[in-house]
């Protein structure tokens, strides 16, 4: 997985202090490494189909997937947005996600992406994202919180027109055939 490089940024070491020694600092650092490495993984899997395989490997029981703004947004829990994704990515084809930027603080990494994606009925889709995940206290695999902002226009815009092009198909294939 390629990542663009980032715009930069300022690092102040707060970390080698009598409280915070040199071990602790480099545990840290390495849990902030495996925590950007199981996100840029995360994202892999969705872009390679196996998306089921790491929100199974990488969400807590428990987690809670957030889709911002409230305009268009829900809440559900890891198995309501696993049901949800199989729903939606089903007429998606050629599905990837990819971060550019990717910075952790602490328990929190946060990623801007850009989706790519063929829909079976509208075609080319695409938009960007913000994603924050949440991971468990000394863990740099167990994810137990995701809020996912979207572009609310646009999504509200292509999924309204996914509805109702999905409703004419369900309405036409309703109707009796005329063939005889």
């Amino acid at each position: 997985l390629k990542c663009a490089p980032s715009f930069g940024s300022i690092v102040i070491d707060l970390t080698h202090t009598t409280a915070n020694p040199p071990l602790r600092r480099a545990r840290m650092d390495s849990l902030t490494e495996r925590r950007k490495a199981t996100v840029l993984a995360f994202f892999e899997a969705y872009s390679t189909g196996k998306w089921e395989e790491a929100t199974r490997q990488h969400l807590a029981h428990g987690c809670i997937w957030e889709v911002f703004p409230r305009t268009v947004g829900s809440r559900r829990t890891k198995e309501e947005h696993t049901q949800y994704l199989a729903e939606v990515l089903k007429d998606f084809s050629d599905f990837k996600i990819t971060p550019f930027e990717v910075v952790c603080e602490g328990t929190t990494v946060q990623a801007i992406c850009r989706s790519e994606a063929t829909h079976r009925l509208v075609g080319a889709y695409g938009q960007d994202y913000a994603f924050t995940f949440r991971f468990a206290d000394d863990s740099g695999d167990s994810i137990v919180f995701i809020r996912e902002f979207v572009d609310s226009l646009y999504s509200a815009r292509i999924f309204g027109k996914i509805d109702k092009l999905q409703k004419g198909e369900a309405q036409n294939s309703a109707k009796p055939s005329s063939k005889l």
